[in-house]
């Protein structure tokens, strides 16, 4: 999980912030909504685009 159009990865030293745009790099999803769970705690509902 990066923070948006950077190398950085989020982590709790450098955690993402509520509102912030994340890549995430996964195989085997579909389009459609979910929730993650960062820093053991869960997202709210997040839509996700495939390319």
């Amino acid at each position: 999980m990066l923070h948006g159009g950077t190398p950085r990865g989020a982590s709790s030293s450098d955690p993402a912030v509520t509102g912030e745009v994340l890549e995430i790099y996964l195989t085997g999803l579909t389009e459609g909504s979910l929730r993650l769970t960062y820093l053991a705690r869960p997202s709210k509902e997040v839509t996700m685009g495939v390319r």
